[in-house]
């Protein structure tokens, strides 16, 4: 779990990450990302070669097809029908709302 705001250094380090383990597994590994700034940043684009080289690549979907994102209807049941609209006092409370939705959803293991 990212703690605090997705930088194009946190999606660096978790593709360096997928990289080594691709690598080391002699496993063919394919990531599918939307076209985030973060995702698309020059940083990103500089690795490909190498990822490729250690059997890790990046495909993107095309612009502006939600439909594709999985992600987008995750977050849209989670809006609608999970999560309470509430205000929250503080981040923590809402943390803790959003892992229970996302257990509902056997989409995070919830501990307790």
């Amino acid at each position: 779990m990212l703690e605090g705001k997705c930088t194009k250094e946190a999606v660096l380090a978790f593709l360096m990450t997928q990289a080594q383990q691709a690598s080391q597994q002699s496993k063919l590994t394919v990531i599918v990302l939307d076209n985030a700034s973060f995702h698309k940043a020059q940083l990103i684009q500089a690795h490909l070669a190498t990822w490729q080289a250690q059997n890790l690549y990046l495909r993107f979907l095309p612009p502006y097809c939600p439909q594709l994102n999985l992600i987008e209807t995750l977050w849209k049941k989670l809006k609608a029908f999970l999560l309470p609209r509430r205000h929250y006092a503080c981040l923590s409370q809402l943390k803790q709302a959003l892992l229970h939705a996302l257990g509902l959803l056997g989409a995070v293991e919830v501990k307790i």
